[in-house]
């Protein structure tokens, strides 16, 4: 993934992406995957995070795949909410950890 399109990265772990799976089926009835757990994860952050703008995210995957390794144990799974990203500059830290970079509009 080439970094310097975007303004802000997000590297989140099995575990939370697992957590953002269960709470999307929960709260949204949305039967997704992996990524789109994890997308949601990090959308519902930057809506908590910047309550004056809307958050659109995008679930790239559906659910069927992840039954098994997934949603067959949703009931252990430690809510979304007990997930803190890990601010971090210059370095991966799982995990969840979400990274500032100086985005397109700095190299115009």
């Amino acid at each position: 993934m080439p970094h310097a399109l975007y303004s802000r990265v997000y590297w989140v772990s099995f575990g939370v992406g697992k957590a953002g799976v269960v709470e999307l089926l929960r709260r949204h009835s949305v039967f997704a995957g992996l990524r789109s757990g994890a997308t949601f994860a990090a959308a519902t952050w930057e809506t908590e995070c910047r309550d004056d703008k809307a958050t659109v995210f995008v679930a790239p995957d559906t659910g069927h795949r992840y039954l098994d390794a997934v949603l067959a144990n949703a009931s252990g799974v430690q809510p979304l909410a007990e997930h803190l990203p890990e601010v971090c500059w210059g370095r991966v830290a799982l995990p969840w950890s979400v990274m500032d970079l100086p985005g397109p509009e700095a190299s115009s």
